[in-house]
């Protein structure tokens, strides 16, 4: 009941607000065209002449149904903009949160999409086409047969000083490979 109550007064509200404003333009425009027809047309005061009162009201009548009939239109676009402008401040710390959450991290490796490892102390040597690291460390989906992305680059690994495995129940949880030398095989 409440809420028909609040929809209601809301209506009329919507209605009625600036309608006089349009009602004496309205007015005055048509009293004004019969005033200067009569200059040109006398007859049309003979005819007009009692009835010139009752125009400010037919005007009046016109415009506040004409906003009566308007105004469901003139709050659902009102809503629509609010809700909009909502939906706006809810998603867009959410888009920044995202951004930040699955922005590349500068010192991890990725393959498939998915973040598989970290490395330490790289030397690029874009113009030898070889990336060497100091160490790589690699979470159990690390592959290191596959190509992986560091930065801007595809890289495959061609050879490491030394490897190790750490594996649980024969499946492998990490693996360190110490001066692993990555050839470039593409950019991103």
């Amino acid at each position: 009941m409440g809420e028909v109550f609040v929809f209601y007064r809301r209506w009329l509200a919507v209605a009625f607000h600036g309608a006089l404003d349009r009602t004496a333009f309205v007015a005055f425009l048509v009293l004004s065209l019969i005033d200067g027809s009569k200059h040109f047309y006398p007859r049309v005061g003979e005819v007009t002449g009692t009835l010139v009162w009752a125009i400010p009201y037919w005007a009046l009548a016109l415009v506040m149904v004409w906003r009566m009939l308007a105004a469901p239109f003139v709050m659902w676009r009102e809503d629509k903009v609010s809700f909009a402008q909502q939906q706006d401040a809810q998603v867009g710390p959410l888009l920044e949160k995202i951004a930040r959450l699955t922005a590349p991290k500068p010192d991890s490796i990725y393959q498939h999409g998915r973040e598989v490892g970290t490395v330490t102390r790289h030397d690029k040597k874009i113009s030898e086409g070889v990336v060497i690291f100091d160490t790589i460390v690699a979470n159990g989906e690390f592959n290191p047969n596959a190509s992986f992305e560091y930065h801007d680059l595809t890289l495959r690994m061609s050879s490491c000083g030394a490897s190790s495995l750490e594996k649980s129940m024969g499946v492998i949880q990490k693996a360190c490979f110490a001066q692993a030398v990555c050839n470039i095989i593409g950019r991103l």
